[in-house]
């Protein structure tokens, strides 16, 4: 029997609905071949790249949605050119976002430059792609997935300069897609949030590209942000103080960091609206960002204000961080407490003054796996954590610092918690008996992997050292400010040679005595070994004997004096990779055929602060090979010094630090060379019958250099002149007075410069012509008070 639709409307519901789905049936079939482009490229001189397209051919959607390998970039292949091919776009090192691959290819002084042409195959339309990059106009107000994803894919695979010019693109994108789809009264559902964002497409994007959209997002929402090794921080200026100890390295996750009320606030009217939150959140955890810090140093005025914390309301943060909390109302923690999931991890207080009733809404109902607790007073003045037994049946990570704990919870702790690491800092003598006294007690630390302890003026008993061998498996130790006399310092270490699986070692003390260390470093695993004393500059030598030691990747040595054999020794272990020695003094008179580097590994090399005076005459640095970090402080080192460097740094060495020396043609000429060089750091150097720009017009590094420190070197008009050419440059720094503006001007304009550092003194002359031209390149200025 047929019933009349007029009067059944859930009829009509299901006859549209049933429209709908033949309708976007039609459309997926009309789209179910995808295209495969090929395109031909040739560079024209050194200025330009003409883009042509070869061929077309129709694929499988399936296949083209495939962006694991959507690009496909041959350089000067065998391959029969069209005799006649379409001629798409032209690239020029002017292009609005500048690509890497592209630049280098047009640089007389890379690679990349030996080859005349290539190809390009790709399952999108790459030359639609260029057109747009070049204008920023041109940017279409509405794109779907396949759009946007293509256009990430090129970004990563061109290898996209980050600069100012990116953002600024990337914020008219995310206007136009997000915020305006954000603002539209229809649902489209051309672009999807979450199959951008949430799928594994985006998380094969390069990590720059990554942090610069998320920067972008916030630059949108008027909220100032940067990225620093991971983690985002939110802020008024770019002179804002930030703490980076709040950056625990025993947490997981990268962080957020809160630091003012009001920037709070602004983020909190944002991300009342659910979809501008769904983004935000999407994003944090793109990056690995699950930790959320709230520092009120430099001022949280906080007022009565409820809050919803729509920052906590899902379920992406792991971690919180409340650091500075001190004379401020405790309603805001209280009010946070509520709000936070039941899934954090990891909670950290940092110099702050809580009650008992607010640390009980963190940690009462948490299943906590790490607990920090960093000079933190109760305002009931009673034990901090006494009433948190509970905490010892879940934690596996604890760092006290300056914390006066019981020994009941030191007992209830070592008799139940599955704990891997330890991190203690004492400040009284109570508050360090109460944890010896229960560790010399219980011998159950199978678990930890991880033991380190800042000791308050306590001398190592034999008890301490019977304690250490239950440590089975325990891979890094840190012992520091801690008293031997011989006896108990061959009894330490005999007890740290029993830890057969320890790797990672740091001894921090006053004295060490001769002979001790080489009980500790005779038939073991360790491969990162740390040696510093308290005392700068005393006359005690390095007491251990660094033969035979194979497994070392790492060595780090602070305040002492160097032997010749400790010298010759350390040249010779076999897979170093990482070797500083800051601060020391070597011994004179070392024969210079007996220093080889033995390791083809190393990477990193560290002498800052040492006096090299003794070793200068020691031809070393022309057998280091492929490091990539470099520091040597220049003082009492002749000139021509690093016209020694290996070739082989020419293509390895990234970062390059020479403060306080003297320059001659000879260096400059050395330096040029270095193709990979990101980092250039010669401040307070002088120059001996030379200046900057005598690097010359072949330097190797124009394309990847990003910071240059040039403070308390003398410039003049041709050295400003000169930096024009760093076209990657991020961070400059300069600081002599009576810079010529109009020079430092027409350079500044060339490059993208995001940060400019420099000195009281150079503002002197024109600082309102100098600041205002600065915020004209929305470039970020920092200022020192000499």
């Amino acid at each position: 029997m047929f019933t009349n639709g007029k009067n059944n409307p859930n009829l009509n519901i299901k006859l549209v609905s049933i429209l709908i789905s033949i309708l976007n049936f039609c459309i997926l079939f009309d789209s179910s071949l995808a295209h495969k482009f090929t395109y031909s490229f040739k560079r024209n001189g050194n200025f330009e790249i003409l883009f042509f397209l070869e061929d077309t051919k129709e694929m499988n959607i399936n296949t083209a949605l495939d962006y694991k390998d959507s690009i496909k970039i041959f350089f000067d292949i065998s391959y029969k050119f069209k005799n006649e091919k379409m001629h798409v776009y032209t690239y020029k090192k002017e292009n609005f976002i500048c690509f890497g691959l592209f630049d280098n290819f047009l640089s007389p002084n890379s690679s990349e430059n030996a080859f005349k042409n290539g190809i390009i195959e790709c399952n999108f339309e790459l030359s639609y792609f260029l057109r747009i990059s070049n204008d920023i106009i041109e940017i279409p107000s509405k794109w779907t997935n396949y759009d946007f994803k293509s256009f990430l894919q090129i970004l990563t695979s061109f290898k996209a300069i980050e600069n100012k010019r990116l953002l600024k693109y990337l914020q008219v994108i995310i206007f136009n897609n997000l915020m305006q789809r954000n603002n539209s009264v229809c649902n489209n559902r051309d672009f999807e949030l979450e199959e951008v964002f949430g799928s594994c497409f985006f998380s094969r994007i390069d990590i720059s590209i990554k942090n610069l959209f998320i920067i972008a997002y916030l630059n949108v929402l008027m909220i100032e942000s940067a990225i620093k090794d991971g983690n985002l921080i939110l802020m008024n200026s770019v002179n804002d103080y930030v703490d980076s100890y709040l950056f625990n390295e025993h947490i997981p996750y990268g962080n957020i960091l809160v630091n003012d009320f009001k920037i709070f606030c602004a983020l909190e009217t944002v991300l009342e609206n659910a979809y501008m939150c769904d983004i935000f959140h999407v994003l944090l955890s793109q990056i690995n960002i699950k930790s959320l810090i709230f520092d009120a140093y430099q001022g949280f005025e906080i007022t009565d204000i409820k809050f919803k914390f729509n920052i906590v309301s899902n379920t992406v943060f792991k971690s919180i961080i409340i650091s500075n909390f001190k004379n401020i109302s405790l309603e805001f923690l209280n009010q946070l407490c509520m709000y936070i999931e039941e899934q954090i991890e990891f909670f950290t207080i940092k110099e702050s003054t809580i009650s008992q009733y607010t640390l009980d809404l963190f940690c009462k109902k948490k299943k906590l796996l790490g607990l920090k607790l960093n000079n933190v007073t109760s305002i009931e003045n009673t034990y901090l954590i006494d009433e948190h037994i509970h905490l010892s049946s879940t934690l596996k990570y604890i760092d006290f610092n300056s914390i006066d704990i019981s020994p009941t919870w030191w007992m209830n702790f070592f008799q139940k918690a599955q704990f891997c690491k330890i991190i203690l800092t004492f400040c009284t003598v109570i508050a360090q008996k109460n944890f010896l006294d229960k560790l010399y007690r219980y011998k159950l630390y199978q678990s930890v992997l991880h033991f380190e302890i800042m000791f308050f003026k306590y001398e190592i008993s034999s008890n301490f050292c019977n304690s250490l061998t239950y440590f089975l498996n325990l891979k890094t130790l840190k012992l520091r400010g801690y008293q031997t006399v011989y006896r108990t310092e061959i009894f330490l270490f005999k007890a740290i040679e029993g830890l057969k699986g320890l790797e990672f070692l740091d001894v921090q003390k006053f004295n060490f005595y001769l002979g001790s260390y080489n009980f500790l470093l005779r038939n073991h695993e360790i491969k990162v070994l740390r040696l510093t004393k308290n005392l700068l500059y005393s006359e005690n030598r390095i007491v251990c004997s660094f033969n035979g030691l194979e497994s070392l990747t790492e060595l780090h040595l602070v305040k002492m004096n160097v032997s010749r054999s400790n010298l010759i020794e350390i040249f010779r272990i076999k897979n170093l990779e990482k070797l500083c020695i800051k601060s020391c003094t070597f011994e004179t008179n070392t024969n210079e055929n007996l220093l080889d580097f033995v390791s083809n590994n190393i990477k990193l090399l560290d002498f800052d602060g040492s006096r090299l005076e003794n070793i200068k005459d020691i031809n070393f640095l022309s057998k280091i090979k492929f490091i990539e970090y470099l520091n040597l402080p220049g003082h009492m080192l002749p000139p021509g010094y690093l016209s020694e460097l290996s070739f082989h740094c020419n293509s390895s060495l990234k970062t390059l630090h020479y403060e306080f020396g003297t320059l001659n043609s000879k260096d400059l000429s050395r330096i040029e060379k270095l193709e990979m060089l990101e980092e250039l750091n010669i401040s307070e150097s002088k120059f001996c019958e030379s200046n900057f720009y005598r690097i010359g017009n072949d330097c190797k590094f124009f394309n990847s250099l990003k910071v240059l420190n040039l403070w308390f070197v003398e410039m003049h008009i041709e050295d400003l002149k000169y930096l024009k050419n760093f076209r990657r440059l991020i961070k400059l720094s300069l600081s002599m007075s009576g810079l010529d503006l109009i020079a430092l001007q027409s350079s500044l304009n060339c490059i993208s410069l995001r940060d400019f550092s420099t000195s009281t003194s150079t503002l002197a002359h024109n600082p309102e012509k100098i600041v205002n031209f600065l915020k004209e390149k929305a470039i970020n200025l920092q200022v020192s008070n000499f």
